[in-house]
């Protein structure tokens, strides 16, 4: 007789988890590596998506989170994701992982193209022909990227 094995959504999410670290995977997503130095107009793209993500007060920038804000809208989405594609064993815990990664990604692109909040002055509209922060050269938005190192 065969056997059935039910794992509850909570279990199962603890499940995944352990697997990650014990394989020592880690995904991380965000302005880093080489992107991160690259230039944009006399400030890096690190520097230039930190002054965005927590804002410069002293500068007259409010946050305008394109990183944490879409992450944390979306957390169950990739929750489910990741659950969904742990069920089948024969597949790699670092490409699901990495998938992961370009997922939450794409969320962050998305809410660049979106437009953030709050939105721009209208000098800056006028300065930028745009509406929207952050789109401008797209520089920032294709430094966006996605590493996954460890395990197998």
């Amino acid at each position: 007789m065969a056997k059935r094995v039910i794992v509850r959504k909570d279990r199962l999410a603890r499940i995944i988890a352990k697997t990650i670290e014990a394989r020592g995977l880690r995904t991380t997503i965000g302005i880093q590596d080489s992107e991160a130095g690259a230039d944009h107009g006399g400030i890096n793209n690190a520097n230039l998506a930190a002054v965005h993500e927590f804002g410069a007060p002293s500068a007259g920038i409010p946050e305008r989170s394109f990183m944490r804000a879409p992450f944390d809208r979306n957390v169950e989405k990739y929750n489910r994701f990741m659950g969904s594609r742990a069920r089948d064993l024969r597949r790699s815990f670092k490409r699901i992982l990495a998938a992961a990664g370009e997922l939450v990604k794409a969320d962050m692109i998305r809410a660049i193209d979106d437009g953030l909040s709050p939105g721009l002055k209208p000098a800056t509209i006028r300065a930028k022909g745009s509406s929207k922060p952050l789109i401008d050269t797209g520089q920032l938005k294709q430094a966006i990227t996605v590493k996954t190192t460890g395990g197998r």
